[in-house]
């Protein structure tokens, strides 16, 4: 049994090896000469994460990896060394992928070309990882129980080719290395991998691939449970988590993850004969496709939702990507990305081939690839012809819509111009609230973009994941609320294209639409809004510096986290249709746009981050405040700034002595180009608001807490409640708690008990040096959410929570702030140690109860831990886990509360 191919195959790419692709495999054994050559390096640690680890220090770049260096890391930018233990512990990371990689590598080569240099490094690195493994931890880690890293997908991602790696060499000779890796390997980290489902995940697409070759290798039927577990859960994913054009839910970067991940399992079920549906075998097939249809003019991915900001398409893994999918069928979008690869526009340079790090991405700057730059993948499984072919020309769409992503496209002169709306799926866990959001680029220029996302533990990851930081409305100072938007017209007509789209559901009582009409030498754009009631309408625009209007000194403040960072802000004020332009330049290239509102408005101007690892850069805000309303603005990309004359009704564009003149109403917008024919965006009647196509499970509502005065209830917390997370209820000791609500006259007095323990508390004003989560949550403490009943908030009285952490020397309790939630009013908190451990003791006035939802969260704390064990929830309908979760509660969480 071999799982990538059979003895068949084996065969034929032995012969490719040795012919058509020999000057690859030439290339790929060079790679492994000085890896071979080193003494084998096996960390005893397992991988760390942290704020600090792996970006500079002094501008936050990711630092260089290089894979003999465990204590020295060089920043790429700025050129500083770093080292100590944050910086070599995130060094094991990529490392540990890296090596396992180099297993594959090394025995893929062996088996093609007979090289025993090869297959004696392989199996020294499977004995040196069946001698360690078990001895890699499974605690401290952010996502998901692992034991080599800190999170399961990456522990399944290294479980993969490790599987491969031994498998390979079993299938051609080495009669010991399968039975040593089963045992003390493959058997346990399956069994640790398959504890931990993450649904719809990116991540657990990789779970379930890893469980796939881990099954298989370990000779498991077809039918054995954990096999089809997770064939199952690849088929979810494929149904409700990836579009039929291929497209994953998760945004452009978590589409090439998903995508490599999905390879790797239809490989290996096809190779097992399993079948898969059809619908996941198509929208596999598209998914190779996706990213070179989205592509900006300068072949660079968008950055949109957690996507890193600018990667190149001309990097090896999307060569490889090219390959693999040409090698299950022609495709003209891959083969004209392949060629642009292979294009000699670019000088030749450093690949990061020999330091890739598994399936982890890790960008590289473009350089000039060719087929002798490609992986291991595509030597096994990539085209005879090791020449690029010339691929015949290939017009660029001037619209383009990738509907299960909700991202229309407009391109412009031969594809050099890119304006697009992304209105549709929110994204997930790695969704932004920028429903509606709009970019432009002009060649290498981005105008108008998103800045995707820096480090994940960095505090600046609220920045990118604010509506603040993306060019889409926000209502009353909020983000936007998870959701959906929906198209409502985008056609194209003559030179004109329309994109036209609705989020109602980004705020309660607000419907939202933006209209974008592309001419050929500019564009208009339309944000219109409507409600019962007055609201304050902001539209962020990351462009251009201002111009019109007095400036004075201002303060740009609301409750979306990405207010927190802007600052030096400017404020100038406008009339009804009175203009304001702002104007931008990059070298030779230029851009311009003209902004005006049906009603007084004012153009604010501040100070904000950048892209990931750069400086602060200037953004402007349209700020409306009305019960509805109109902002237009009409763009250019050269330095010919039109005249422009704002109506009601209509909208006239002048320059470089022509006229576009658009008449404007609810029906159609018509497009009268002075001395042509007019065109005519008829408007169809609004449409409902879209589905989440990816929504949570749904949970049966809490029962409500009954309250008499004066009579306290009791509840105990033990294993149902309990979210671990690594150690489960039961290894973890049994560890329980109690919580008691005593209502009086005046308050609701909350006592929480926490039983077998000291209690390890958080001194106060410590620094959490592992991630952007308050210190706080990795001790006991308690976690208090209260959302106040309706007739409260007819009031003003807004949702209100605290972390509320023992300080050990003394009887106080320190009530810190959560993110989103207002400060919680408490009448007293106190705390204690009682004969078994601690209790800590808070009221809140009564007034602020009734029929309003209360929601508990017990933090459970071990001495010598970086991060939490656990926490008991208040009305859990079972055991759950506590990864990344910090001090946020859903609100299926929070329970009733009635006084009786």
């Amino acid at each position: 049994m071999t799982l990538l191919l059979s003895r068949e195959g084996w065969a034929q790419r032995r012969a490719i090896a040795a012919n058509e692709l020999a000057p690859l495999a030439a290339s790929l054994r060079r790679d492994l000469d000085h890896v071979i050559a080193q003494p084998l390096f096996i960390p005893s640690g397992k991988a760390l994460y942290s704020r600090v680890g792996g970006y500079c220090e002094t501008d936050k770049t990711e630092l260089v990896f290089n894979p003999f260096s465990p204590h020295a890391h060089t920043c790429p930018m700025c050129g500083r060394v770093h080292t100590g233990p944050w910086h070599d512990g995130y060094w094991r990371y990529p490392y540990q992928l890296w090596l396992a990689e180099r297993a594959v590598h090394a025995s893929v080569l062996s088996a093609l070309t007979g090289d025993q240099a090869c297959a004696a490094f392989a199996r020294d690195v499977l004995l040196g990882y069946a001698n360690a493994y078990l001895g890699f931890p499974s605690r401290d880690n952010v996502l998901g129980p692992a034991r080599v890293f800190f999170s399961t997908y990456l522990d399944s991602l290294w479980l993969l080719h490790v599987c491969i790696a031994a498998d390979t060499l079993e299938a051609h000779g080495d009669a010991t290395i399968g039975s040593v890796v089963r045992d003390k390997i493959v058997r346990p980290a399956a069994a640790l991998i398959a504890q931990y489902d993450e649904g719809l995940s990116n991540r657990q697409v990789w779970n379930a691939t890893a469980l796939i070759a881990a099954q298989r290798f370990l000779g498991a039927p077809a039918s054995d449970p954990v096999m089809t577990n997770a064939v199952a859960s690849l088929e979810t994913i494929a149904e409700k988590a990836i579009g039929a054009d291929g497209a994953s839910f998760e945004g452009d970067n978590y589409h090439q993850f998903v995508h490599r991940g999905l390879w790797y399992a239809v490989t290996l079920l096809d190779r097992a004969g399993i079948r898969i549906s059809e619908r996941f075998r198509s929208r596999y097939l598209a998914g190779f496709a996706t990213p070179f249809v989205v592509a900006f003019p300068d072949f660079t991915l968008p950055a949109r939702k957690d996507s890193k900001f600018r990667s190149s398409l001309r990097q090896v893994r999307f060569a490889d990507w090219c390959e693999l999918g040409l090698a299950i069928q022609p495709d003209a979008v891959l083969e004209h990305a392949r060629s642009a690869m292979y294009a000699d526009d670019l000088p030749p340079g450093d690949t990061g081939r020999a330091r890739t790090s598994g399936e982890a991405e890790r960008n590289m700057p473009a350089v000039r690839l060719s087929p002798t730059d490609l992986g291991w993948k595509a030597l096994l499984f990539a085209r005879r012809e090791s020449r690029p072919a010339v691929a015949p020309q290939r017009s660029v769409p001037s619209l383009f819509t990738l509907e299960s992503q909700g991202l229309s496209i407009v391109r412009r002169n031969g594809g050099d111009i890119y304006i697009a709306m992304d209105y549709g799926a929110s994204g997930g866990g790695h969704g932004h609230p920028d429903r509606l959001n709009l970019l432009f680029a002009a060649g290498n220029t981005r105008w108008l973009d998103d800045l995707g996302t820096g480090s994940y533990a960095e505090r600046s990851l609220f920045w990118y994941r604010s509506t603040l930081a993306h060019n889409a409305p926000l209502v009353d100072g909020h983000t936007q609320q998870a959701d959906s938007g929906t198209p409502w017209t985008i056609a194209e007509q003559g030179a004109f294209a329309m994109l036209r789209a609705t989020a109602d559901t980004i705020a309660d009582e607000v419907r939202v639409s933006r209209t974008v009409v592309v001419a050929d030498d500019h564009f208009v754009d339309e944000v219109r809004w409507e409600s019962d009631r007055a609201h304050r309408l902001e539209l962020p625009v990351h462009f251009g510096i201002a111009e019109g209007g007095p400036e004075v000194e201002a303060t740009l403040d609301g409750h979306d986290a990405g207010f927190a960072f802007a600052h030096n802000a400017t404020l100038r004020s406008f009339a009804a249709w009175q203009a304001s332009r702002l104007t931008g330049s990059d070298g030779d290239r230029h851009a311009t746009a003209t902004i005006s509102a049906n009603t007084a408005w004012e153009l604010i101007s501040a100070d904000g981050p950048g892209q990931p690892s750069s400086t602060s850069a200037r953004f402007n805000v349209v700020r409306v405040n009305a019960s509805s309303g109109t902002i237009r603005s009409v763009w250019t990309w050269d330095a010919n700034a039109p005249n422009v004359r704002f109506t009601d009704d209509a909208l006239e564009v002048a320059r470089a002595g022509r006229t576009v003149r658009y008449n404007i109403d609810e029906r159609a917008w018509t497009i009268a180009p002075v001395g042509s024919d007019a065109v005519t965006f008829v408007v169809p009647p609004r449409p409902a608001p879209a589905e989440d196509p990816t929504p949570e499970p749904s949970q049966p509502p809490p029962q409500a807490i009954r309250l008499r005065r004066g009579v306290p209830d009791r509840y105990r917390l033990g294993e149902q409640e309990y979210r671990r997370s690594d150690e489960s209820w039961t290894e973890a000791g049994c560890p329980t708690a109690e919580v008691s609500l005593t209502a009086s006259a005046t308050d609701l007095t909350i006592a929480v008990a926490v039983h077998g323990t000291d209690g390890v508390f958080v001194p106060p004003d410590t620094e959490n040096p592992y991630d952007n989560e308050q210190a706080g949550i990795n001790g006991h403490g308690v976690q208090l959410y209260l959302d106040p009943s309706p007739e409260l908030h007819e009031l003003g009285v807004e949702a209100q929570a605290a972390l509320l952490v023992p300080n050990a020397t003394s009887a106080e309790v320190r009530a810190l702030n959560i993110a989103g939630w207002s400060p919680l009013d408490l009448s007293a908190k106190t705390w204690g140690r009682t004969t078994d451990g601690f209790v800590i003791t808070v009221a809140i006035p009564i007034a602020l109860i009734d029929g309003s939802r209360l929601g508990i969260l017990v933090n459970d704390a071990a001495p010598g831990r970086q991060r939490r064990r656990g926490q008991w929830l208040l009305g859990a309908s079972g055991p759950d886990w506590a990864y990344l979760r910090g001090d946020r509660i859903s609100g299926s969480s929070l329970i009733p509360v009635e006084i009786v």
